[in-house]
């Protein structure tokens, strides 16, 4: 989806160079390819998500696939073409573009303090659910007017 994203985030930029348009981005635009990238989104594509975070699927021996182009969705020519443009791209290269956020963590590391701030949130929780007290429990006989009643059983 990244790189679906990328792909129509540089041909939105080439398109508005063009034309001689500003080169911003409104929150709308960035929205719909956003959601064009999530329509576009094939099954294999998700597999191969699971697969590269280290979640195979069963009985799936298919290694990673993809060059550092699929990664991106962006061609180095199209990325080329967006560089003849002055001051479109200041002087970054495509494998820039590419890694751009390759460092950047996907989730928190938990610290010693967190899972017992955790645990003792879980704990207090059960303890006030086991305060609760529903009244006593109907008899079967109490259920089984309520079912006829309802039409569950004739």
């Amino acid at each position: 989806m990244k790189a679906g994203y990328r792909k129509r985030l540089v041909e939105r930029l080439l398109q508005n160079l063009r034309v001689g348009r500003e080169l911003k981005i409104g929150l709308l635009g960035a929205i719909s390819m956003l959601s064009e990238s999530w329509a576009d989104a094939k099954k294999e594509m998700i597999q191969n998500c699971f697969r590269h975070a280290g979640f195979p699927m069963p009985g799936d021996h298919t290694p990673n696939s993809g060059s550092i182009e699929d990664t991106a969705g962006v061609s180095a020519e199209v990325w080329n073409e967006l560089a003849e443009f002055p001051g479109a791209i200041d002087g970054s290269t495509f494998v820039e573009f590419v890694s751009a956020n390759d460092d950047v963590p996907i989730m928190g590391q938990l610290q010693d303090e967190d899972y017992i701030a955790d645990v003792v949130l879980t704990t207090s929780q059960s303890d006030s659910n086991m305060e609760i007290d529903d009244g006593p429990l109907p008899t079967s006989s109490e259920v089984i007017m309520h079912l006829r009643w309802s039409g569950a059983i004739a």
